[in-house]
């Protein structure tokens, strides 16, 4: 039997409201960073706001008191370390030198931001993350044993659990996407930054954008990734979600220091993994929890990767499923549907194996769950829904979509996701299957692929009909 052929074999024709992105495989020669990101800059065109101030909202600014963050800049300005950091960054951006040497400087002023003291005018510290700046060893989707470039940005947000404060000797920097909160990436001169034309597509655009991917797809059930920018004394804060990029004002760390600390003091103590990006309807299961499951139901649960409780949330929901194993597909893409695929039970029938799919759908585009209810008899070539809609926002008849997580919803108009957004959807189907690529023999394969046709020829007629 001849070997089994890569499941994604190189760059498939492009489809209505999929992405390239997601056609690209690790070992396929049309793999490399250069032409990932070719195609981001051509999706992306568009789909760019600049100066946007309600980013500066969703990072949780206004939460930062003004008088926290004064006493911060003096406290700063008579510290040894921090005032020396500030000179080294701005002797870098003024005389030159690399874009590593602004790496230390930066590292110091975000750790001292993020441990200034607890006192009578500190803010309200909930969180403990930080940024950190690794070597030069590529992230790990940490989901899969595809093969992934090895770009990463140059420093990551991640909880300080992970990364102690005073790190034992045997601390190994940590690679897996999963565990990021959101990612910064540095550039050594200011005229990098994303500038403000949504016409033109700067590098640092596409190259953060192509790191936002790897984030979304390797870390499960994220709805946004957030970028922190810096180029050199200039640095603003991206959002990258289905629809596109919005980036925050541009600021000066050297002549806007206070809302610098702002930032980085909200991104490090205020900001939860919800604000962050995380779906609200999934939550991570703790260690113990994935045991307590893996001794019940004999599943992977939670062994080679995180495992999530999920829901279809809203104000009815009250059914839970938890995932099994390794994903089956995850997407790669940020502008496309974002398809993840995952085998699951539900937790009042663990025993009952079921497949969920989340993907992404265009506002004014039927549900999938509506197209599977339209198939009056079942037919082979077409799996068994159980359940499906379009998540909703727990506790609230408001679908997850785009136009909600920027506060766009116009709950005014007929129609209140505009026809730009994007709306969550999540199906959990009875049939559980295999992929195509995981074949044992040749006639298994074409059974598959016929099914598959004759299915997809079905539900075309049944579409045609209504």
């Amino acid at each position: 039997m001849p070997p089994k052929a890569s499941p994604f074999p190189g760059i498939s024709p492009r489809k209505m409201g999929s992405s390239s992105q997601n056609y690209i495989s690790g070992d396929s020669p049309n793999n490399t960073a250069q032409s990932a990101r070719e195609l981001l800059k051509t999706e992306l065109l568009g789909k760019l706001q600049f100066d946007v101030q309600a980013v500066l909202e969703r990072v949780k600014v206004q939460d930062i008191s003004s008088e926290f963050a004064d006493d911060c800049v003096k406290a700063a300005k008579l510290n040894n370390h921090a005032s020396d950091a500030l000179r080294r960054l701005q002797h870098v951006v003024e005389k030159g030198g690399s874009e590593k040497d602004l790496y230390e400087p930066l590292q110091i002023l975000f750790d001292f931001i993020a441990d200034y003291g607890h006192h009578a005018s500190s803010d309200d510290a909930n969180e403990d993350n930080c940024f950190l700046f690794g070597d030069d060893k590529p992230l790990t989707l940490g989901l899969t044993d595809w093969t992934m470039p090895s770009d990463k940005p140059d420093c990551t947000i991640l909880p300080r659990a992970i990364a102690p404060r005073s790190r034992p000797k045997s601390w190994v920097f940590p690679r897996q996407w999963w565990l990021r909160l959101g990612f910064g990436e540095v550039k050594l001169k200011k005229a990098d930054g994303p500038g403000n034309d949504p016409a033109v597509v700067k590098p640092i655009v596409i190259q953060t954008a192509d790191y936002a991917r790897y984030h979304l797809a390797g870390r499960p059930f994220q709805l946004y990734s957030v970028g922190f920018l810096v180029f050199g004394s200039g640095f603003c804060v991206g959002i990258y979600d289905r629809a596109g990029v919005q980036f925050s004002p541009v600021f000066d760390i050297l002549d806007d220091f206070t809302i610098f600390v702002k930032v980085v003091r909200s991104m490090t103590r205020n900001m939860t993994a919800a604000e962050y990006g995380m779906d609200p309807t999934a939550r991570m299961l703790d260690p113990a929890e994935a045991e307590r499951w893996q001794q019940q139901t004999s599943y992977q649960v939670g062994l080679e990767c995180p495992a999530y409780e999920i829901s279809l949330g809203g104000t009815y929901d009250v059914q839970r499923w938890i995932t099994v194993g390794i994903p089956v597909w995850i997407s790669v893409s940020l502008l496309g549907r974002g398809t993840l695929v995952w085998k699951v039970f539900n937790v009042l029938a663990p025993q009952q194996r079921k497949i969920m799919k989340n993907a992404w759908r265009r506002a004014g585009r039927s549900p999938e769950s509506q197209i599977y209810n339209l198939i009056p008899n079942r037919h082979p070539g077409v799996s068994v829904l159980e359940i499906g809609s379009d998540v909703h926002v727990p506790g609230l008849d408001v679908a997850i979509s785009t136009a909600w997580i920027r506060g766009e919803l116009n709950l005014n108009e007929p129609e209140p996701i505009g026809p730009d957004h994007v709306v969550l959807h999540r199906l959990f189907i009875d049939t559980v299957g295999r992929p195509l690529w995981d074949y044992d023999s040749e006639l298994e394969l074409l059974k598959g692929i016929r099914a598959a046709l004759a299915g997809g020829s079905s539900i075309a007629q049944i579409r045609a009909e209504n």
